[in-house]
Parts: C-alpha cells; sequence; structure tokens
C-alpha cells in the first residue's frame, strides 16, 4: 500500500508485491509437495521437497525473507 508520509513510497510498493509473489510461490511448492498417510497403528502428514523444487523453495524463502527487512526499513525511512 503507497503511504503518503514515506520517502520511497513506490520501492516500498515494490518490495511488499515482490514479497508477496515468492510467499505465495512457496505456498504452492508447499501444497504441491505435501502428503498424508494412514495406517492402522500410525497417522503421518508433512510435505517433503527434494530436487529443484527444493532449490527453488530456499531461494523463494530467501526472497521473502530480504523483501520483507527492506520492506521495514523502507516504512521506517521518513
Amino acid at each position: 500500500m503507497i503511504a503518503k508520509n514515506n520517502k520511497y513510497p513506490y520501492a516500498k510498493l515494490m518490495f511488499d508485491i515482490i514479497g508477496i509473489l515468492t510467499f505465495i510461490g512457496v505456498m504452492i511448492i508447499i501444497i504441491m509437495n505435501f502428503y498424508m498417510r494412514k495406517s492402522n497403528t500410525a497417522f503421518e502428514m508433512g510435505f517433503n521437497v527434494t530436487g529443484s523444487s527444493f532449490i527453488l523453495l530456499c531461494v523463494l524463502l530467501c526472497i521473502t525473507i530480504f523483501c520483507a527487512i527492506a520492506s521495514t526499513i523502507f516504512k521506517r525511512i521518513k
């Protein structure tokens, strides 16, 4: 959201949008790799990310964290 009292409102908006999109990408990867197993003695659920999906997940998480930090910094600059 663009705030008029920020010094760089469009830079903050750009980091917000990129952060939201990368978080959606992380959630899609987790949902696509979700599993549930049930047997007579146990119940198991989780997500298994391997190979290139794991690398993509790590990159998207790093971008999300970076965008959150940058957005906070731009929010505090007045």
